[in-house]
């Protein structure tokens, strides 16, 4: 009897290790979905928050540039893109803002609109602009220096 119990102790112990085993591959799955969750609700209630200080100061540089970091976290480029603009709009020689819309809009490739942009930011003097004009934009080099 002893070693009928011992033998069903040994393979309780040996399932119970292979199932734990199986399901913390599935439990960490859920952890990260959980957490991913979790961190977009997070950027979602800062949105809300940025969104009430533009509606309390619609000059409010930082609100607009932290929400539009945070659209680009949560990969909503073309409404970073709007902030952008509007602050371009508020301050036209902040070569940050140009730099960022560049690169918000070059998701899919840069065209002449990103170049322009990042060739304005470099003219402001912004450095890695210039590095991503001149590695991104070659084909467009004539049409925008001749501006």
């Amino acid at each position: 009897m002893q070693k009928i119990t011992f033998f069903f102790v040994i393979a309780s112990l040996f399932l119970t290790t292979s199932v734990i085993a199986q399901q913390k591959l599935s439990v960490d799955s859920f952890f990260n979905i959980s957490l991913s969750s979790h961190e977009r609700d997070s950027l979602n209630k800062q949105i809300l928050y940025y969104s009430k200080e533009i509606e309390n100061d619609s000059f409010n540089q930082q609100a607009y540039f932290m929400r539009a970091q945070t659209f680009v976290s949560l990969g909503m480029q073309h409404k970073a893109v709007k902030d952008y603009n509007t602050l371009i709009k508020l301050d036209s020689l902040n070569p940050v803002f140009y730099y960022n819309r560049a690169l918000c809009r070059s998701k899919y490739g840069y065209t002449l609109d990103e170049c322009n942009d990042l060739h304005k930011a470099s003219g402001l003097g912004l450095i890695q602009a210039k590095e991503v004009y001149i590695k991104k934009c070659g084909l467009f080099f004539n049409a925008i220096e001749k501006k």
